[in-house]
């Protein structure tokens, strides 16, 4: 009966992969259509579409899958399930891996994590793939020993395999390479992998290079960096930019945990590549469910289940299937920072969980007053100046005394914030009346002036719009009556 049980609980999940499925689908299933129809046509996907990032590997698959469909009277329905069906293949795959090498409970957290279902059933997006092959190739890598044994070099042929598939782990062969002694080897496990993935371009080359750069190479996805945007201060993110963010602990990592085998490394790798990403978007998370999975807390728990919500939201707008969630979070301003940071976390908490239960009560006290001392430095103090700062200006237009703020607010611009920042969005409060007052004023220099015709239109351009409360109504009104008369211009 036991060894029914996984059968039992893998078509349980297929059944759900498979139902989720039935609610619809998202944009990228008609970018999987296009490419089909490319690849069955003989054309050059790079070279035709800007709607593939990838390596080769997925639009063959595609190709193969869209000409079967076309046998079928429902062809897009039949290709919409049969990319759910692979897709869940390779999440039954990982589950299998994660029972041989950890336990059973460790795959069922995978495989019934609703991240993994939704992705697979609902996005249909194909990172387990690329997940599944970095798990096999560290399976395969063995233990430490000369990296040029055949066993070893399959590992990293496994390794570019995943690349191809899709580049998650494009950082992984240097943390590969810094645990190797000889710089022989150091080489060796650089250029294989990265090797057979640049090397898999070669066949299309000809006519989609650019199409390769700038789809594959230089894409950034939604480029929405949203730990970097959470957790750094305003006046931090005009020196540390979301690259340095991100690149830095991908390379600490890779020291950090050189001591430990290849199979945690690779856990750590994922976790640690989606928390500082420069780009977040719903599939990504699939590379942090394996280090979840084995590693799995409350505070996992709470990430797996805020990230559903979020996901559920954004399958056809939440309305259908669960319209009670538009009325509990507000979708406008539910991104990614909330998941993120319980996904950072978590982690803190998986990777100190010794240290911290064994903390005394004094280490706790000084810990905590370290951690509040250094919230406080880095976010309540610069608010605290920002907010005055603001206050001032407000002040100031508030008294009508336009010019004082407009003076206050050029002075903000001689170390403008960050766009987008907290700081950024505070003067937003005053940035529009001070753009208001800088078009009056344009158009009081140009109404003074008497200018020609020219200069009458650009008045009514920079007099457009103005709200019906403005102080300097009356002059508005005056500029406006005097650029209908057109006879009384000094030409």
């Amino acid at each position: 009966m036991k060894k029914l049980l996984p059968v039992f609980l893998i078509l349980i999940g297929t059944i759900i992969r498979f139902w989720v499925a039935s609610w619809g689908h998202t944009y990228d299933m008609n970018s999987y259509e296009i490419v089909g129809k490319i690849v069955t046509g003989g054309g050059n996907v790079y070279a035709q579409t800007t709607r593939y990032n990838y390596g080769p590997f997925w639009f063959i698959v595609l190709g193969i899958l869209y000409k079967i469909a076309q046998w079928f009277p429902q062809s897009f329905l039949f290709f919409r399930y049969s990319i759910v069906l692979l897709l869940t293949g390779f999440d039954v795959a990982i589950f299998f891996f994660l029972k041989r090498r950890f336990s059973l409970k460790v795959g069922l957290l995978y495989f019934f994590n609703p991240l993994s279902i939704l992705v697979t059933g609902y996005y249909s997006q194909f990172d387990a793939i690329a997940v599944y092959f970095g798990l096999l190739a560290v399976d395969c890598y063995g233990s430490e020993g000369s990296i040029t044994s055949k066993r070893k070099f399959g590992s990293l042929a496994l390794l570019g395999v995943s690349l191809i598939w899709k580049h998650i782990l494009f950082a992984f062969p240097l943390w590969i390479a810094v645990r190797q002694r000889r710089f022989r080897d150091k080489v060796i496990a650089l250029a294989v992998p990265t090797g057979i993935f640049f090397f898999s371009f070669l066949p299309f080359v000809r006519n989609g290079l650019s199409g390769i750069l700038n789809n594959v190479f230089f894409y950034l996805s939604f480029n929405n960096a949203p730990l970097w945007h959470a957790l750094m201060p305003d006046r931090l993110k005009l020196v540390i930019n979301p690259y340095v963010f991100f690149f830095v602990p991908l390379i600490l990592g890779a020291f950090l945990f050189r001591k430990k085998n290849l199979l945690d490394a690779l856990l750590y790798y994922g976790i640690i590549l989606i928390l500082f990403s420069l780009a977040i978007s719903e599939q990504y998370f699939v590379a942090v469910l394996p280090f979840i999975s084995v590693y799995f807390n409350l505070i996992f728990a709470a990430f797996s289940f805020v990230q559903t919500l979020f996901m559920l939201l954004m399958a056809n707008e939440g309305e259908m299937y669960v319209p009670a969630l538009r009325m509990m979070v507000d979708r406008a301003g539910f991104g990614f920072s909330i998941q993120m940071i319980l996904l950072l976390l978590g982690f803190l908490f998986a990777l100190f969980y010794k240290s911290i239960r064994n903390f005394k009560a004094k280490e706790w006290i000084i810990a905590l007053s370290c951690l509040l001392l250094g919230f406080v430095a880095l976010n309540i103090i610069p608010n605290i100046q920002e907010d005055r700062t603001v206050s001032i200006i407000e002040n100031a237009i508030n008294a009508g005394d336009y010019e004082t703020a407009n003076r206050l607010y050029n002075d903000t611009q001689k170390s403008p914030p960050f766009a987008g920042s907290r700081f950024w969005n505070k003067l937003s409060r005053v940035r529009y009346t001070i753009e208001y007052y800088r078009r009056y004023r344009n158009a009081k220099d140009l109404f003074d002036s008497r200018t020609s015709p020219s200069g009458v239109r650009q008045i009514q351009i920079l007099l457009k719009g103005m709200p019906a409360g403005f102080p300097y109504g009356e002059d508005v009104r005056k500029m406006l009556e005097f650029t209908n008369y057109p006879s009384t211009h000094n030409e």
